[in-house]
């Protein structure tokens, strides 16, 4: 039979609010600076990078409009998700005695990866544009490791926090 979890409402502290409000920031950032710098563009730009952070596919300069699309959807897709944490999966029972614990940080962690989600997207914005208009040639050698730590390090963090249960907190 399948447990039905506690519907409670997650508070949202300032550190919260603080990456809603940027994490919207950057995405109005992002479609400003698009706006006033597509005219300018090439026909043709960056629209795939190797590891190493240089341009090896090139495409129609539309192609750039997808990019903080992609992002706003993402952004809204979780805000609106992140409204119902107990249809989240749990690797534990939740109780009405855990549920605010859990919640606050299922709903933490998604807000982290859609705001991670959209500055990633912005930076690729922005530099695509910057390389196609013969500002950079790269997106630089620290791209591609800093991403992978970035989320290397949020995947074990959250695994080491879902090892830290203790059956007992039920």
């Amino acid at each position: 039979m399948k447990q039905e979890k506690p519907k409670i409402k997650v508070q949202l502290t300032a550190f919260d609010h603080l990456m809603e409000i940027s994490g919207w920031l950057v995405l109005v950032f992002t479609w400003g600076f698009l706006y006033f710098n597509y005219e300018k563009l090439p026909t043709s730009i960056p629209v795939h990078f190797n590891f190493s952070g240089y341009a090896d596919g090139f495409g129609s300069k539309w192609i750039i409009f997808l990019l903080p699309a992609i992002a706003t959807v993402i952004y809204i897709a979780i805000t609106i998700i992140n409204k119902y944490p107990h249809r989240f999966n749990y690797s534990i029972l939740i109780t009405r005695r855990n549920a605010k614990r859990h919640y606050t940080q299922a709903t933490r962690r998604m807000r982290f990866l859609k705001f991670f989600t959209s500055v990633l997207l912005s930076y690729l914005t922005y530099r695509t544009i910057m390389i196609a208009s013969g500002k950079f040639d790269n997106l630089g050698k620290w791209f591609a490791p800093t991403v992978i730590s970035v989320l290397l390090i949020f995947f074990l963090f959250t695994l080491f926090e879902a090892l830290l249960h203790t059956p007992s907190e039920n």
